[in-house]
């Protein structure tokens, strides 16, 4: 298991293992339209989680509007799974978020750019710098105006999130 698996793993127990209710979400960004996110809730179909979700943050949050994608990837071992294995006693509630930034093709030319500076950056350093500009351009626009969009929208789920804990 990598270190960060680990102390995210330790983490959660120290600082959670007592909860009998439980709630992440996992914040991305790459995926959806610009300006606005997507919810992405892997609770199965008539569970108690996804209800839960849907309850929190609406039918958006378990209906996929706005995915581009034909199909979703079957997932495994995400940040989510780690805390959910990490808290077996508790009411666990989950959400993947992610924030639109780019047409998906360039975030897919950006994310094999990024493969691409892992096992060959360093033979090259010059195209190396702007390829990772590119990869952060990708996954943190510099937009002033999709920050603030980003912010503010994380703000309202972590909101909705905590009064839904709270219940």
């Amino acid at each position: 298991m990598q270190w960060a698996n680990t102390a995210f793993r330790e983490a959660v127990a120290k600082h959670v293992g007592h909860a009998k209710q439980a709630a992440i979400i996992d914040l991305h960004t790459g995926i959806g339209p610009w300006l606005e996110h997507i919810y992405l809730c892997f609770h199965k179909e008539g569970s108690a989680g996804r209800e839960r979700a849907r309850a929190w943050w609406g039918e958006r949050a378990v209906n996929l509007a706005g995915v581009t994608h034909k199909a979703l990837a079957d997932y495994q071992g995400v940040l989510i799974d780690a805390f959910t294995a990490a808290l077996p006693m508790a009411e666990i509630t989950a959400l993947v978020v992610e924030f639109g930034t780019l047409k998906r093709e360039e975030v897919q030319r950006a994310n094999l750019g990024g493969r691409w500076l892992r096992y060959h950056g360093a033979a090259n350093p010059s195209l190396a710098r702007k390829v990772h500009a590119e990869f952060c351009e990708a996954f943190y626009p510099s937009d002033p105006k999709w920050r603030a969009a980003a912010l503010e929208q994380s703000r309202e789920i972590l909101e909705r999130g905590i009064a839904g804990i709270g219940r």
